[in-house]
């Protein structure tokens, strides 16, 4: 397990990504974009295009590593979802996305964003 931190746009994001997908990753991590009633998630540039393969999305958000208290959507096609959160404080939360592909074999990125309040 690799652990990277980044900074962007004054915010500490945690990257937690496994050797395989360390080798498969396009090298771009998920963004949060703040909207009324939560955040917008976006992982548009997570996963390397496979044989521009039709690609289906398992999303999760949770307090705690590995939960989805937050928020849990299957088979999503897009590469952005609007998550319903509103809190007073900075709070960190924990995000999986799988990315299935048609040959039944998927990819993980996971990731801990700090959401502002």
């Amino acid at each position: 397990m690799l652990l990277f931190i980044v900074l962007q746009d004054d915010v500490y994001f945690y990257k937690h990504i496994s050797a395989l997908n360390f080798v498969m990753s396009s090298g771009h991590g998920a963004t949060i974009e703040k909207i009324s009633g939560g955040f917008k998630l976006n992982w548009q540039n997570v996963f390397e295009k496979i044989f521009n393969m039709e690609t289906n999305y398992d999303v999760s958000v949770g307090t705690t590593p590995g939960s989805s208290d937050i928020f849990r959507e299957t088979g999503l096609q897009n590469t952005s979802c609007d998550v319903d959160y509103v809190t007073e404080l900075e709070n960190v939360l924990h995000v999986v996305i799988r990315a299935v592909f048609p040959t039944t074999t998927y990819q993980v990125y996971t990731t801990n964003i700090i959401v502002p309040h």
